[in-house]
């Protein structure tokens, strides 16, 4: 949680500081081949005789004017809404589309792809690119895909970011986390990061294999085949140890006792590379039913069980609290993705106990943080005010009718029944960190 406060007194920093100490237990837990030359390009499909006209496009709105487009061969045309032609422009070769954007129109042909600006028609940049297949915008980039070559370029100038060409044709790419972009082919699988274009993985599909999928869990990037899982530390460019998809099939056959216990052996392994691989088959390991092992194993009747994958989390507590780079993002990144896939939500609520368990002398005293944030209530800074009460209830799932809109008088009441539920339960107040509360002892 971000907080934004004055100056004004000393107080209201410690505040500040007891609600981000809050906050950041919160958010802290829970959160080479080198490229070959490029293929011949083939023939595009010609543009039909009659082309569509084009969706219009909304130009800033200080323009106040919206803008049609259409092509015909080699023409484009751009016209305003009453049908007026505003501009032209013609290429060298037939246009095949045209992609609009809020304010920028892209023109592809055989041979480039053309940036225009909507109304004035001013042509900011080309790019060379033959048989292009799509284009996307992101952020300040564009990324030209065409079976030879992909290209992420600079928004403003035109010019490459970075590129890649290859021998088998590329036919689609994947962002991972908007940082990773992993690019399959029918005989190679490579991850770059996004911003740079350093590769990062780069890894060879079997005669008798088939890519799968990507997945990210913080630095940890594993490309799922059939046969196997490979996994690489994106920090580092460096490969990890390979999860086999014949152990995870030997784990769905098995007991569930036998296969939490060898899941348990793989995250608490003596290696930093092997846990990470460990804590990555979590997320893979499942029953006969597609369920989770480790959500399966909590809620077994079987005791031995259950304590077998209550240690697992207690392993990762101690990896996500002390762990580096490497061990402790992918912990957070691991049990966001347990989390996100067991609806019991006994992952998270496990995970926590056990974090709470062994660090708990890490948290601000109970009582102390909601007397501050009461206090806080009163402060004439209103962002501090709402803040507090934001928290407040997030804690303890009361308000006690205070509104940091409403008048003095009603915020003074609503602060007096604050401090009166704050003196009746003196003494009572502890954490509940799986259900991220502050709550009254029994």
């Amino acid at each position: 949680m971000k907080t934004t406060h004055t100056r004004k007194s000393r107080l209201a920093l410690i505040a500040v500081a007891g609600v981000l100490a809050i906050a950041g237990l919160v958010t802290h837990v829970f959160a080479d081949t080198p490229p070959t030359e490029p293929t011949e390009p083939t023939t595009p499909a010609e543009p039909p005789a009659e082309p569509p006209a084009e969706p219009a496009v909304e130009p800033p709105a200080d323009e106040g004017l919206k803008v049609s487009y259409r092509y015909e061969g080699k023409t484009l045309f751009a016209n305003d809404e009453s049908g007026k032609e505003m501009w032209k422009k013609t290429f060298d070769s037939d246009i095949l589309k045209i992609i609009t954007a809020t304010d920028a129109v892209f023109a592809v042909t055989k041979r480039e792809v053309a940036l225009f600006t909507p109304l004035s028609g001013v042509q900011r940049w080309s790019y060379k690119a033959a048989d292009v297949e799509k284009i996307e915008l992101r952020d300040a980039t564009v990324i030209i895909l065409s079976p030879s070559q992909l290209s992420v370029v600079n928004m403003d100038t035109g010019k490459d970011a970075w590129r890649i060409k290859g021998a088998d044709p590329f036919t689609e790419y994947i962002i991972l986390d908007d940082r990773i972009m992993v690019v399959p082919t029918e005989k190679r699988v490579m991850a770059f990061a996004y911003g740079s274009g350093e590769q990062l993985a780069n890894a060879s599909i079997g005669n008798n294999d088939k890519f799968v999928e990507p997945l990210l869990a913080g630095p940890a990037l594993a490309l799922r085949f059939e046969k196997e899982i490979r996994l690489w530390n994106t920090l580092r460019k460096k490969e990890l140890p390979q999860i086999k998809a014949g152990v995870l099939e030997q784990m769905r056959a098995a007991n569930l006792s036998d296969a939490i216990g060898d899941l348990g052996d793989m995250v608490a392994a003596g290696k930093e590379d092997e846990r990470v691989a460990g804590m990555a088959a979590l997320i893979y390991a499942k029953n006969k039913e597609d369920k989770l092992l480790i959500v399966d194993a909590l809620a077994s009747k079987d005791e031995n069980i259950v304590k077998a994958a209550q240690g697992i989390m207690a392993a990762m507590a101690e990896y996500q609290h002390g762990g580096g780079e490497l061990l402790g993002p992918t912990t957070s990144a691991v049990l966001e993705k347990l989390a996100a896939l067991d609806s019991s939500g006994a992952v998270e609520k496990t995970f926590f106990s056990a974090y709470y368990t062994k660090y708990s002398y890490e948290l601000p005293d109970p009582a102390q943080t909601l007397s501050t944030l009461v206090t806080m209530l009163s402060l004439g800074d209103k962002n501090l005010k709402e803040s507090a009460i934001r928290s407040l209830e997030a804690l303890t799932d009361k308000t006690f009718e205070y509104k940091s809109g409403d008048s003095l008088a009603d915020r003074n009441k609503a602060v007096e029944r604050w401090r009166k539920w704050l003196k009746d339960n003196q003494g009572k107040f502890m954490w509940d960190v799986p259900n991220r509360k502050i709550k009254i002892r029994e």
